[in-house]
């Protein structure tokens, strides 16, 4: 995921250097992410809650993420 500049950051997935549509957006400032939080950035990126765990704690690979989001449609292969 790439940053942009600004107080609340938006991540983006890149792939082969290229942002995707896939982003979601952090507060700069935010600590901990509460489970309301947790859920809306599972939301953006096409994720349940347990598996937005996964990609966090690096149990779900960048290769595991892009294939199922081109299996489910939201990237082409």
């Amino acid at each position: 995921m790439k940053r942009s500049r600004r107080t609340t950051q938006c991540l983006w997935f890149v792939v082969q250097d290229r942002r995707t549509s896939i982003h979601t957006w952090v507060s700069h400032g935010q600590r901990k992410l509460d489970d309301r939080l947790l859920r809306l950035i599972g939301r953006e990126l096409h994720l349940s809650r347990a598996e937005l765990l996964k990609f966090v704690e690096c149990e779900m690979s960048y290769e595991d993420y892009r294939r199922r989001m081109v299996d489910e449609g939201y990237l082409r292969a």
